[in-house]
């Protein structure tokens, strides 16, 4: 059986194979969530990538097997990135794939190459390492348990790790963080809840916000706001009032932010990637179970963090949801060795690990 790269822009088949994918990797797997229909189609060739991409996919025998995107960023021309990757268990195919991903974005001026990215830190990436005998939460990565090795059999090793936490009591860490909470207000610093009815507005705050707070972080760059809105505005149906906070200094400048919402992951994976009457219906009915609130991004400006402002802000999101009646919450997606892992005043424990790989060129390509 012979394998065949084809770059999707030369044939409208293997495009169709590049997006149907993943219904054959995760066809018998309960804790594949399906992405809304066009949500992929709208993220995958974003504006500051033009040209500077590659769409591929490795077909057998006519079905589709791997796939990948390798883009280069106008903003970091020397960092080329490898997203939107999915396969079956295949390392002859995901050596092809990879292969001529790397040869294609070292050919295009590329130093680094990274991954899995979907185009930049603001779209989806890191690898799940697991465990993995518990379902995700909501925006959580979700890969099969076999991509690691097949990315590591390519030659690419861990650059950046993370973990995400698990908290089955708020209470203790109220008690905590209250003392801190106090003493923050004494110093002229306030918190305010969004303001829904004026969303746009609020995302183009959260937006300038983002670029000044995580500036400085791994592999960041710039994206458009036309690109940003795209990619928030979808959530705004999930976004509760009381569960995203912004904090100001005592000039009334606004310096720092806490996006949470609550997990709705069993709800959203009824849908089955659909917006009909019907799948709304079903969401509507499985809300209710929802028993958890995802902190998902938290961010304050560098100039003011020696004031504790995030402790702040997570003693405030913790007692809205300690008012709501929940009491278990997920500490989504942390850095090693950032600040923010002890926000829960070490009271949690890991739930799941990931990361983010580099190639190395100690590996030729085969």
């Amino acid at each position: 059986m012979s394998l065949a790269l084809i770059d999707i822009t030369e044939s409208s088949l293997a495009k169709r194979h590049f997006f149907s994918l993943p219904e054959v990797i995760y066809k018998d797997d309960t804790n594949y969530c399906r992405p809304f229909s066009g949500s992929l189609s709208s993220s995958i060739c974003p504006d500051s990538f033009g040209r500077r991409q590659r769409i591929l996919v490795v077909l057998e025998n006519g079905q589709s097997v791997g796939r990948v995107v390798a883009s280069i960023s106008a903003q970091m021309p020397h960092l080329g990135t490898l997203g939107f990757f999915e396969s079956l268990n295949r390392k002859d195919a995901v050596q092809m794939l990879l292969n001529e991903a790397i040869r294609w974005l070292l050919e295009s001026g590329a130093q680094r190459i990274i991954g899995p990215m979907d185009s930049d830190t603001w779209h989806n990436y890191r690898m799940n390492l697991g465990p993995f005998g518990t379902p995700p939460f909501l925006m959580e990565p979700y890969n099969p348990p076999y991509y690691p090795a097949l990315w590591e059999n390519c030659g690419f090793k861990v650059s950046e790790s993370y973990y995400s936490k698990k908290l089955n009591d708020v209470g203790p860490v109220l008690q905590a963080l209250e003392p801190i909470y106090r003493k923050t207000l004494s110093e002229g610093y306030t918190l305010r809840p969004i303001n829904t009815r004026q969303f746009d507005k609020e995302l183009r705050l959260i937006y300038d916000l983002s670029k000044l707070i995580f500036a400085d972080n791994p592999f960041f760059s710039p994206i458009s706001y036309d690109v940003f809105v795209i990619m928030y505005r979808e959530f705004r149906w999930l976004i509760d009032d009381d569960l995203v906070w912004f904090a100001l200094a005592p000039n009334g400048q606004h310096i720092g932010f806490l996006f949470c919402m609550r997990n709705f992951f069993d709800a959203i994976k009824s849908m089955k990637g659909k917006r009909s009457l019907f799948s709304l219906l079903t969401f509507v009915l499985k809300r209710r179970f929802c028993d958890s609130i995802n902190f998902k991004t938290i961010g304050v400006l560098p100039e003011h963090r020696s004031h504790r402002i995030a402790s702040t802000l997570m003693y405030q999101a913790y007692r809205r949801i300690w008012d709501k009646g929940y009491r278990k919450a997920n500490l989504c997606l942390i850095r090693e060795d950032n600040y923010s892992g002890n926000l829960d005043r070490e009271k949690g424990e890991i739930m799941r690990r990931y990361a983010l790989y580099e190639w190395t060129e100690q590996h030729p390509l085969r």
